[in-house]
């Protein structure tokens, strides 16, 4: 289970904000799940930024399996700075991204796969409260994608010089509380500090 209080907000948000976004930026996440803060920005300042976070139509996914390529709508996993199309590098990197698939498609697929129907309803609450450390749940962007989810341990990648050339469409960008909340998601499943395994330590 995902709980949050000011305290350990305050270990992951930003110092460029002023005392009052600062203020507002705790404010919601302290009450989060209870909060009911906005998701997306609507404004187009970031329309043509390469964000983390951001859902993109037309990012490339190759199915293990089959060996078949994809072009389908997904959820930016790497960071903003190291995805910048403006930065000067020596080799081409890749943009890490994960799937973003219909909340009410993987409750189907739960239902088929013969789990009680309590069960399951139990389990999408779960999720809307982001209660489930390897997905990332995001409410309906209006006119944009119904609600869905992100399955963080199903990470894909794309060249970023294919990608910048290719027809794509950008379908949202996290509000900044949103946004501080993925990354707590992405904390929370890529690192386990108390992890409970008594390692060797270095004499």
């Amino acid at each position: 289970m995902v709980e949050f209080s000011l305290e350990d907000a305050a270990v992951f948000l930003p110092k460029y904000l002023s005392a009052d976004q600062q203020r507002g930026l705790y404010s919601e996440l302290k009450n989060f799940p209870n909060s009911n803060f906005t998701f997306y920005d609507q404004s187009v300042r970031f329309k043509n930024d390469l964000l983390q976070g951001d859902g993109w139509k037309g990012l490339t996914a190759i199915n293990f399996m089959s060996l078949d390529k994809k072009d389908i709508s997904g959820i930016i996993i790497s960071n903003s700075c190291d995805i910048d199309i403006t930065n000067t590098r020596d080799f081409d990197i890749n943009i890490l991204f994960a799937p973003l698939v219909k909340l009410g498609d993987f409750r189907q697929l739960l239902l088929k796969s013969g789990q009680d129907p309590t069960a399951v309803e139990n389990k999408i609450h779960d999720i809307k409260r982001q209660y489930n450390s390897s997905i990332f749940y995001l409410p309906e962007c209006p006119h944009v994608f119904e609600e869905s989810i992100v399955l963080l341990d199903d990470i894909h990648r794309h060249p970023l010089s294919d990608f910048a050339q290719k027809k794509k469409t950008k379908l949202s960008t996290l509000t900044m509380a949103a946004f501080y909340l993925f990354l707590i998601k992405l904390s929370i499943h890529f690192h386990r500090v108390q992890e409970n395994v008594p390692r060797q330590i270095a004499s």
